[in-house]
């Protein structure tokens, strides 16, 4: 053997016996209370589960200082902290709440009392408030030490955060992380890139301890899987003994598992009591079975029949309105369904004991209406004349001046129902992807100089033989920029202004800050900047923000304050060579102001989903400049958005029955 290949073998085999070493590292058998190492400085202290409810701890030494995972129940809190007493003189300063349950997060009392800070994802903080004050009075009867602490009321994560915070002082690193909902909507992760351990919470368990109850199956699987991505070998899991990383293969296997066997009941009809008896685990995970079986398949069968939040509405932020029970409530009994009879879905499992009527006619819509508690997808005044005890109803689409009005005779609105007590619903947000979408359409077009290529390939010359010399033909439909014709625009570093920061202009953020691009926002009703938001506005403040924008983005609806909100002192005010775009509502917009903007070459580019009037005559100039893209207001239709409006609709329904609050309650006095 050549020497520099030998000794290159032999410089190369500390590393390799390294690795080899790394990849048979053991995981430590532990027990109940017992504290054992993972690597220099971490360590996993097995929770007391059966006889005192307590969650597994992780303890992680920093050079200064020292960081707790999970706050577990006071008695439990107290223990850990006696537990890293006996390792370290370090002060304990940070205590990470994985998620907001009891076993996890009531311990934070304590270790406040000591001079710790609690820091959990900021779904946590929200999911305490909502879920735990009532069960935090529960365990108080329940449970000494949470009586002992005093409180009525658990004790909150001081720290939060959105997706990622690392705790990095050289020596130890962590790296906190949020992948989605899980075993809740909160679940936080504690990541040791250098060690390759996992804190886990209850996300993942290691035995029969998956509590379903306040977490969506469906996505559970994509944060598995997002876990999975990482490079670990120890799993901590917020349940049962540490694994290696086939553990977070067999939380996978086991919830993925029990869903394709529950979805493939429910095909044939099986009932939840069938589906209890037939499904079962998957070889090799069958210790996760125990008591909370027959839950976990009751909550998997319930999210993929409709009767809780589909996780698609709850990803758009769809929000509840005002509570529907009150001390007149009574159980509806009518519901009548207007829309597209082709978008109709099953509402009877959501719906048990309601009539819900399709009537074939006008004629049969008013007679239906009048005794009906509700009507879905069509709103006329002679509805609401008719539906004597209506209490809801409901429009398909997401804007409603129609029923409203705007303050003029163009959209004078149904007489009575903004002063009516009947709640009106309508489908705001659903249709913000793909509306958002066709907001980018627009943007490329122009940027990339699309829409010149496609009508030359249009209009251009036949692509046939060679000229008479043997040589290629010059072809007009392959032509490109000329240095002196309008250059192709990148998106990154410029900046957008999207006026409406609801559904629509949420989505659109998004898409404009994953393109690079500065986004400013104006909303007269968001409080903090959305995710994808640099900057949040007033309305007022339009005049001052127009002339920073390279893109101007309308989204906001139309109501008697926004009714020609943009005319010829706004597009004066904009950027020479702006691109605009409007996909809310023509009659926002001064659209002689816009002709004579584009003809003067203020604007570089201008897309329209939306026109006054609508459609937009033929004679309109608006028709022939070439630096103009009109549809024909399709900007709203999709696969996903017929499917989410169907979900929301469903969804509404099933809340309507059980008297819970509806989603997307207009706002009648402000028109939206």
């Amino acid at each position: 053997m050549p020497r520099k290949i030998l000794l290159l073998l032999l410089s190369l085999l500390p590393v390799a016996l390294g690795a080899a070493a790394a990849l048979l590292r053991e995981v430590p058998q532990t027990k109940p209370n017992e504290v054992v190492p993972l690597a220099e400085g971490v360590y996993f202290r097995h929770g007391d589960l059966e006889h005192n409810g307590h969650c597994n701890n992780g303890i992680i030494l920093f050079d200064e200082f020292v960081l707790v995972v999970d706050g577990n129940f006071p008695s439990g809190a107290e223990a850990c902290l006696a537990d890293v007493k006996k390792l370290t003189g370090k002060p304990v300063r940070f205590v990470f709440n994985t998620h907001h349950h009891g076993d996890h997060a009531y311990g934070n009392a304590y270790w406040v009392k000591n001079g710790v800070i609690p820091v959990a994802h900021e779904g946590v903080a929200t999911e305490m408030a909502r879920l735990e004050p009532a069960r935090w009075k529960e365990a108080m009867n329940t449970r000494e030490d949470v009586k002992a602490t005093g409180r009525d009321a658990p004790t909150p994560p001081f720290l939060t955060f959105p997706d990622r915070m690392v705790l990095d002082d050289g020596k130890m690193r962590v790296e906190l992380l949020h992948f989605g909902t899980a075993h809740t909507r909160g679940d936080g992760f504690a990541y040791l890139p250098r060690q390759k351990i996992l804190f886990t919470g209850d996300a993942v368990v290691n035995g029969p301890y998956n509590f379903m109850g306040d977490g969506n199956t469906e996505s559970w699987l994509e944060v598995v899987s997002a876990l999975k991505e990482l490079d670990v070998e120890i799993v901590a899991p917020g349940h049962g003994p540490p694994g290696d990383k086939s553990v977070l293969d067999d939380q996978f296997n086991f919830i993925a598992s029990l869903r394709d066997q529950i979805a493939n009941g429910l095909k044939v009809g099986k009932s939840l009591d069938e589906l209890v008896s037939t499904v079962k685990a998957p070889a090799g995970v069958e210790r996760y079975v125990g008591s909370m079986f027959s839950q976990q398949v009751a909550k998997i069968r319930a999210e993929m029949l409709g009767l809780e939040m589909p996780l698609e509405l709850e990803r758009l932020g769809l929000r509840p309105g005002p509570a529907m029970k009150g001390a007149d409530w009574t159980q509806p009994q009518k519901i009548v369904y207007a829309g597209d009879p082709k978008e109709l879905v099953d509402f009877k499992v959501v719906a048990p004991g309601v009539r819900v009527v399709v009537p074939g006619s006008q004629e049969d819509l008013l007679r239906e209406a009048a005794d009906a508690d509700a009507v879905i997808g069509r709103i006329s005044k002679e509805i609401i004349q008719a539906g004597k005890k209506l209490r809801w109803v409901h429009s398909l689409s997401a804007g409603v001046e129609q029923y409203l009005g705007t303050g003029d005779e163009k959209a004078p609105g149904i007489d009575g129902l903004r002063s009516s007590s009947i709640v009106l619903t309508n489908g705001r947000r659903c249709y913000g992807p793909n509306i958002a979408d066709q907001v980018f359409a627009y943007l490329l077009n122009f940027t990339r100089q699309m829409k010149a290529s496609v009508e030359g390939k249009a209009t251009g010359a036949h692509a046939g033989a060679g000229g008479g010399n043997g040589g290629p033909k010059e072809l007009s439909r392959w032509k490109r920029t000329d240095p002196g014709d309008k250059q192709e625009v990148e998106l990154r570093g410029k900046t957008m202004l999207i006026v409406g920061l609801g559904g629509i202009g949420g989505e659109v953020a998004q898409r404009a800050k994953a393109f690079g691009m500065k986004v400013l926002g104006l909303d007269p009703k968001v409080a903090s900047p959305p995710k994808g938001v640099d900057e949040l506005r007033p309305p007022d403040d339009l005049m001052k923000e127009l002339p920073r924008a390279d893109v101007v983005v309308v989204a906001c609806p139309l109501t008697k304050k926004t009714r020609g909100l943009i005319g010829a002192a706004q597009f004066a005010a904009m950027k020479d060579g702006a691109y605009f775009i409007d996909v809310a509502r023509g009659r926002i917009v001064d659209f002689d102001a816009l002709a004579v903007a584009l003809k003067s070459g203020k604007l570089a580019g201008v897309g329209l989903d939306v026109t006054e009037p609508e459609p937009l005559p033929d004679k309109s100039p608006l028709w022939d400049m070439e630096n103009v893209i009109i549809t024909p207001h399709n900007a709203g239709q999709s696969d996903g958005g017929r499917r989410r409006i169907q979900l929301l609709v469903r969804e509404n329904i099933r809340r309507f029955v059980a008297g819970e609050p509806l989603l997307n309650v207009v706002d009648k006095e402000e028109g939206y």
